[in-house]
């Protein structure tokens, strides 16, 4: 869903700076349009979402495979996602590369690209 609207966005931040360099006013046909798809895709993706997907499976508690008493650090699982301790959600397995490649993936689609996406729009 976030991809969804931040998608939106983005349009619209180009839009904005198209609509001030140019001098019209107006954000173009296609922001109604994808205004539109973005609530209609929501509305999916929410009843998508209602599906139950069941709570984990509580494991074993081993002390030494949890840092700071919320980051689990077991290299030898081979799941990338694991139980909280508790068992309510899912958390990662820092234990292994991928995860902490997945984590700076995220980190950088969600500071760095807007960040570039905003420079370049107001370079223009």
């Amino acid at each position: 869903m976030r991809l969804i609207w931040v998608s939106f966005q983005v349009y619209a931040a180009v839009a904005l700076v198209r609509m001030w360099t140019i001098g019209r006013p107006g954000l173009g046909a296609g922001y109604i349009l994808l205004e539109v798809i973005g609530l209609a895709l929501t509305v999916i993706v929410g009843l998508r979402a209602r599906a139950p997907l069941g709570r984990p499976e509580v494991g074993l508690y081993v002390a030494e495979h949890w840092r700071l008493g919320q980051l689990y650090c077991n290299a030898e699982n081979p799941a990338l996602f694991v139980p909280t301790r508790d068992g309510s959600r899912w958390t990662l397995n820092f234990g292994r590369r991928a995860a902490v490649a997945l984590l700076a993936v995220c980190l950088v689609a969600g500071v760095a690209v807007p960040t570039l996406i905003l420079a370049i729009a107001l370079r223009a």
